[in-house]
């Protein structure tokens, strides 16, 4: 195994460079790159500088990071296939006043979230209006430092909930043949699906089969450790989740 150094320390002149990155893979001969979570992960314009110099962005394609790596953009995207979201602001707030604006109209306790945020960064609970302010500078910060852009938005905290993640399966763009071996994608990177999936059913069956895993220990935000099936939620609710994921793959 080679190792490239990509210094300085600080994230943005490292692991959100990408001349550097790049130039690393090349120097290495490398097929594929492998954004493992947070930093360029969610990054579309990385995904598509990586096809653009022959490598494998091992991830989704840049049209889907788009639509749902955005966060804000994502509660849009799901709200249009008719996935129900939390209450939250009509996009991102453009600054702290707009974020008081959507704040009010959303209802405290709320949660101050960054658009391109991953892993509990630039999240921030948020119990009252005097603590506005202090939180969506520090997560706006945090959010700028960790992922190069600092925009926020504003949902509506949801108080003893259950966490759960349904998988979405992708297998094309690695070029693997959906008849032999399924390729599930979750937030934390690519996995092997258990079974054989089978062409335009891959949605479907990775939802029947994955969801619905509870993240069973968390370290305040994100999640560290997942359980599948998710033991909080009865079949009924797993059922109805999966039905909303393959509603939302069918109008992608």
């Amino acid at each position: 195994m080679t190792f490239i150094a990509i210094t300085p320390s600080p994230a943005s002149e490292s692991y959100l460079n990408v001349p550097r990155i790049i130039s690393a893979a090349e120097i290495t001969n490398c097929d594929a790159v492998h954004p493992g979570y947070g930093f360029l992960a969610e990054s579309a314009k990385f995904a598509e500088i990586c096809e653009r110099c022959q490598l494998t962005f091992i991830g989704p394609a840049p049209a889907t990071i788009r639509g749902v790596g955005d966060k804000a953009l994502a509660r849009t995207t799901m709200q249009e296939a008719g996935v129900p979201v939390v209450p939250g602001s009509d996009g991102p707030v453009a600054d702290l006043d707009a974020a008081r604006v959507a704040a009010e109209e959303v209802g405290y306790p709320l949660l101050l979230k960054a658009s391109a945020g991953g892993g509990g960064r630039g999240m921030r609970r948020v119990r009252g209006p005097q603590g506005l302010q202090a939180a969506y500078e520090a997560a706006s910060a945090e959010a700028l430092a960790a992922f190069g852009n600092g925009e926020m938005y504003v949902e509506r905290l949801a108080l003893n909930h259950l966490h759960g993640d349904v998988t979405d399966a992708l297998f094309e763009s690695f070029g693997v043949d959906g008849d032999d071996i399924g390729m599930a994608q979750g937030r934390r990177g690519p996995r092997l699906a258990v079974e054989p999936l089978n062409g335009r059913s891959v949605a479907a069956e990775a939802a029947r089969k994955d969801l619905q895993s509870d993240p069973a220990v968390q370290r305040d935000l994100p999640g560290l450790v997942d359980h599948a099936h998710a033991p909080g939620a009865e079949a009924a609710v797993q059922a109805e989740i999966a039905q909303l994921e393959i509603r939302f793959q069918a109008d992608q």
